[in-house]
C-alpha cells in the first residue's frame, strides 16, 4: 500500500514498481506471482534478482524482512509485503506462508515515497547494514516483535492493542541490551 507519484522505484538493491491499469500485463505478472495475495493497480511489487551464485531462494525471506524494517525505520506510514514470491529461472514459483510480520491490515497511513527519496534511502540502509548489532540475536528479537507489530491493527476501541504489546516488547529487547 504505497502511495507514490513514481511508476517505479529503482534502490540500490531492489525495485518497487506499480501495477499500472495502463498496462495489463502488469496485473496479469502480479496475478501469477501473488495469486493468494489479490494484487490490484495500484498496488507495488517488490522486485529482487539474484545471481545463481547467491542463493536467493534461502537468503531472499530475509532480505524481504530486511527491506521491511528499514523502509519502515526510513519513514513513518504503513508498508506490508503480503506474499513473498520467489520466480525460479524456469518460470515456477514458490511463495512463502503468510506470517505475522507479513500481514496486511487495513491502513489509513499509508507508505509514501517518491523516486527522489531512493538514494536516500540507499545511503541510510547501508549505514544501518554496517552497524555490528545489526546481526545480533538481541536484535533480531527486536526486529522480529517491530516487524509484528506493524502487520497488525491497532484499534483501542475494539481492545486491538496487540501493535502496540509487539512494539513494547521489541522496544524491551533493545533497552534490555
Amino acid at each position: 500500500k504505497i502511495r507514490s507519484t513514481s511508476e517505479e522505484l529503482q534502490f540500490a538493491d531492489f525495485k518497487l514498481w506499480k501495477i499500472d491499469s495502463n498496462h495489463n500485463n502488469d496485473l496479469k505478472k502480479a496475478q501469477r506471482l501473488f495469486s493468494t495475495a489479490w494484487p490490484l493497480y495500484e498496488d507495488y511489487v517488490y522486485e529482487k534478482t539474484y545471481d545463481d551464485d547467491d542463493n536467493g531462494r534461502e537468503i531472499a525471506p530475509f532480505d524481504i524482512e530486511d527491506t521491511l524494517l528499514l523502509m519502515r525505520l526510513f519513514k513513518t506510514g504503513d508498508l506490508f509485503f503480503v506474499n513473498p514470491c520467489i520466480e525460479k529461472p524456469n518460470g515456477d514459483l514458490s511463495s512463502q506462508v503468510p506470517y505475522p510480520a507479513m500481514v496486511y491490515t487495513s491502513t489509513t497511513n499509508r507508505y509514501k515515497i517518491e523516486s527522489e527519496e531512493c538514494t536516500r534511502f540507499d545511503s541510510f540502509a547501508s549505514e544501518i547494514l554496517s552497524l555490528p548489532n545489526w546481526s545480533s540475536v538481541w536484535f533480531k528479537t527486536a526486529r522480529r516483535f517491530f516487524l509484528y507489530g506493524g502487520g497488525k491493527e491497532y484499534n483501542p476501541r475494539h481492545d486491538l492493542v496487540d501493535r502496540i504489546v509487539d512494539y513494547i516488547t521489541a522496544l524491551e529487547a533493545i533497552l534490555e541490551r
